[in-house]
């Protein structure tokens, strides 16, 4: 992120445990963490359960709801369970950004959640350095909310845009993507 937006600072909340578990106190407290540093962006790369429509009435969709409410852009994954009608917590919450995967050739990644999604982002075969400085190729759309994420730091650096606005911009310059007769929003900086 840093490279793709110079001025951004960056604050690390951890929530979820090297064995990929966490649970909603440990969330709330991150989130609480971001809040409490004014922070322009929070970016979610996690996912609880699964949901079949917006959840505003779970507590962790409420508090990110809350956030947003505050002018803080959230971005989060929707999850990798090939669902097309099936959403992760906090992804559905209704005012977050919602990012499902793509391959490097457009194409929706065959792993991701597309339902309620606003942006697609590259997710899919990401070369990145693993914790021992290893390169490793890793897929899903935890992947793809950095992408989002980068962009709209840099998107921030220079316009000063409600979270609405921003969710509103990012997806009306987006590159289309027609899948099953369904248009999609592909990030586009």
């Amino acid at each position: 992120i840093l490279s793709l937006a110079p001025d951004a600072n960056i604050y690390s909340a951890k929530v979820i445990n090297n064995n990929g578990i966490g649970y909603y106190s440990d969330v709330l407290a991150g989130l609480n963490y971001c809040i409490s540093n004014n922070v322009d962006v929070i970016s979610f790369s996690i996912g609880g359960a699964l949901s079949s429509g917006y959840c505003d009435n779970d507590l962790v969709a409420s508090s990110t709801n809350s956030a947003v409410n505050q002018g803080i852009h959230v971005i989060s994954a929707a999850g990798n369970d090939a669902s097309f009608n099936s959403i992760r917590v906090p992804a559905c919450a209704s005012k977050v950004i919602r990012v499902a995967s793509s391959s490097k050739q457009d194409a929706i990644s065959s792993f991701s959640n597309i339902f309620l999604n606003d942006l697609l982002a590259p997710g899919q075969d990401i070369t990145t350095l693993d914790l021992n400085g290893n390169n490793v190729t890793v897929s899903g759309t935890s992947y793809s909310v950095p992408f989002v994420s980068g962009g709209a730091l840099l998107i921030l650096e220079n316009r000063t845009l409600l979270p609405n606005e921003l969710t509103y911009l990012l997806r009306s310059t987006s590159e289309i993507i027609n899948y099953n007769n369904i248009n999609y929003n592909r990030l586009n900086l």
